[in-house]
């Protein structure tokens, strides 16, 4: 998403056009929105730090697996 730009027009098209990198596919749809929450334009709507914490341990990220992970083993 961020190939052809500069440090500046990357700044500019996440502040101005909520410009977000795409997740991979096998991405869990809650942890898709859990993101897409923490992306909010308004500060006062993402998750605190203390949410982010909580939502991490309940789903237990250590443990997924994704494709790229298991060609590693």
């Amino acid at each position: 998403v961020y190939a052809d730009m500069d440090q500046d027009e990357i700044i500019v098209a996440v502040r101005d056009q909520q410009l977000r990198p795409a997740l991979p596919s096998w991405t869990p749809p809650e942890l898709v929105s859990f993101i897409s929450l923490c992306w909010n334009e308004r500060a006062d709507r993402r998750p605190t730090f203390q949410g982010i914490l909580r939502f991490l341990s309940e789903m237990k990220i250590s443990s997924w697996h994704s494709p790229k992970n298991e060609e590693m083993k």
